[in-house]
């Protein structure tokens, strides 16, 4: 007989997955740092949590269809030396 109950558990984890988890030993007052606070050279991504800076740039590789080298310099993402081959409405054509 299991400890706690399925319905139970669920509840938990909605709760736990809801509330972002919580990380020991951080005061939830802290407010995240933001993407500027966090990184270097951040033109576009402006005001959202620094954690999810990584991830939203993975979206939009991922919906372009091109790797990071598209638009950045490889290992280098906050220099400014690349030709802008991408803008908000999307990668150009051409280089």
């Amino acid at each position: 007989m299991p400890l706690v109950s399925q319905p139970r558990l669920l509840a938990f984890a909605a709760v736990l997955v809801a509330s972002g988890g919580l990380v020991l030993g951080q005061s939830p007052s802290v407010p995240p740092k933001t993407t500027e606070q966090a990184f270097k050279n951040i033109q576009i991504l402006k005001g959202i949590p620094a954690d999810q800076l990584i991830p939203s740039m993975q979206f939009i590789s991922a919906s372009l269809g091109v790797e990071c080298e598209y638009c950045h310099v490889a290992g280098a993402f906050d220099k400014d030396d690349k030709k802008p081959l991408c803008s908000p409405a999307g990668p150009r054509e051409g280089g």
